[in-house]
């Protein structure tokens, strides 16, 4: 092997590293937003659950007092029980498709 094909491969062999090493950097990139995301949703989630508890004791209560309570009042709390629930349900659903997506990381 002569000295100009060394050069030629040890420059190419250069170029693979340094493209495995951009590879590599960006996917820590990813990994740590798609961490970062983990843990905001898993923050709101967490939220939303202490939300959707304290809606559903005072729907609760509104169902006790059914019959004192203005309309308005029972469609609001029912409107804000649905939305609530509606908002849990997007949130656990998001959670869990980033947690899906973890097991794929540490392959």
């Amino acid at each position: 092997m002569d000295l100009q094909q060394l050069k030629k491969e040890t420059g190419a062999l250069s170029d693979f590293e340094r493209s495995l090493q951009e590879e590599l950097d960006h996917a820590r990139r990813s990994l740590s937003e798609v961490k970062l995301m983990l843990e905001q949703s898993t923050a709101e989630l967490n939220k939303l659950t202490q939300r959707n508890a304290a809606i559903t004791s005072h729907l609760q209560q509104v169902q006790q007092q059914f019959d004192s309570v203005p309309r308005s009042d029972i469609q609001m709390t029912y409107n804000a029980a649905l939305d609530a629930q509606q908002r849990l349900l997007v949130m656990r659903g998001q959670l869990e498709k980033l947690q899906m997506t973890r097991p794929t990381w540490k392959k």
